[in-house]
């Protein structure tokens, strides 16, 4: 896959930078980027109550993000890349194989809007 990044300055001041990515990756990237974008700019999707679903799932952390993800129409492979990590290891978490570490649990609780704690095994 090839990642070209270009710098455009703009006379009134302003810095723009233009991505080009290949299609097959395009929705993976704007996902990444428009979290990160949110991120930079402090904002963070509101909490929200825990749902009986959500109960049940705080004793398999991985079902919580595989039911989060694939509420928000998700790939694990968007989800590599919000996380920055590798679509192995997201299902590697899912299946229950690898417990989720504390620095993505932050990621995906300000993406999904939960807890990091809902991510921990308990």
């Amino acid at each position: 896959m090839t990642i070209r990044l270009e710098r455009i300055d703009n006379e009134d001041g302003r810095t723009e930078f233009r991505i080009a990515v290949g299609e097959s990756d395009a929705d993976a990237w704007e996902t990444a980027l428009a979290a990160l974008v949110g991120l930079a700019n402090g904002s963070r999707p509101p909490l929200r109550k825990a749902s009986p679903e959500d109960n049940a799932a705080r004793e398999l952390p991985g079902k919580l993000l595989k039911r989060l993800r694939t509420e928000c129409r998700m790939t694990q492979k968007e989800a590599a890349a919000i996380a920055g990590t590798t679509q192995t290891r997201i299902s590697d978490f899912e299946c229950g194989v690898r417990t989720i570490p504390h620095e993505i649990a932050v990621i995906f609780a300000r993406r999904f809007g939960v807890e990091p704690g809902d991510f921990e095994v308990r």
